[in-house]
């Protein structure tokens, strides 16, 4: 076994949770009898080669030499801009714009068909005397209008909300054109609430969070919708307050 062979899941993704980790990291120390450490990867934990001795990196609390810790246990393996963390609205959550399209994408193949079932071949034979454009073109063309429509609400509605968690603050950052941006320090921060629903839980796995700095009263600064995974996300923003007193 040599020091690069495992550092993630056999899969490539990170360890869901930092005893997983920590449980690797100790197999990895003994096998090889150099020095392992558990580093934050993402919202997740990865191991990574380490200075010392192996007993040194079998301590939860051990951290890399000019690294300060994230948690207790977890290294930073990386540079603090590495340790951005970049968040969009979830896909899965666009689903009723995906069937749209869908739907329209079928229409614009299955024209002229369609255009028989729901005109009837006397209209259609009537609408080919009088007009230049066929039914089925013109169904056609409003269906590729209307998925056109579908997919760029998508995009828009995905690539307009923005949301950053640094170790100094957290961002918000909405639209596309016209630009609404709010930033919240870390030592400012008064809570960080968690909204799921039935449906958002158990099937999307999404959520939203409300973030409220110590000035805001009852209003929330910052808004993170629909957003993957909000449970870790939170305990990771709330590692961060951590590091910074709040």
């Amino acid at each position: 076994m040599t020091r690069n062979d495992i550092d993630t899941r056999a899969d490539g993704s990170p360890f869901a949770t930092f005893d997983e980790a920590a449980a690797m990291r100790d197999l990895v120390s003994r096998e090889t009898g150099s020095p392992w450490v558990v580093a934050r990867e993402g919202i997740g934990f990865t191991i990574r080669p380490g200075r010392g001795s192996p007993q040194d990196s079998a301590s939860p609390g051990a951290a890399l030499s000019g690294q300060t810790s994230l948690t207790p246990g977890v290294t930073r393996g990386t540079p603090v801009d590495a340790e951005t963390l970049i968040l969009r609205p979830a896909w899965r959550c666009g689903w009723p714009l995906m069937i749209v399209a869908l739907a329209a994408a079928a229409g614009v193949f299955n024209a002229d068909r369609l255009a028989l079932l729901f005109m009837g071949a006397d209209l259609v034979t009537f609408w080919n005397r009088w007009s230049p454009i066929s039914p089925g073109e013109t169904v056609a063309l409003l269906s590729a209008a209307a998925m056109i429509f579908a997919l760029g609400s998508l995009l828009v509605w995905r690539y307009g909300h923005r949301y950053t968690i640094t170790p100094m603050d957290v961002e918000m950052r909405v639209g596309i054109i016209r630009r609404e941006t709010r930033t919240v320090r870390m030592k400012h921060i008064r809570s960080v609430g968690l909204r799921q629903g039935f449906w958002d839980r158990l099937v999307l796995k999404v959520g939203d969070l409300e973030i409220a700095s110590s000035g805001s009263g009852d209003a929330d600064d910052v808004a993170f919708r629909r957003i993957v995974r909000p449970a870790r996300v939170r305990e990771h923003i709330n590692s961060l307050m951590h590091d910074h007193g709040a």
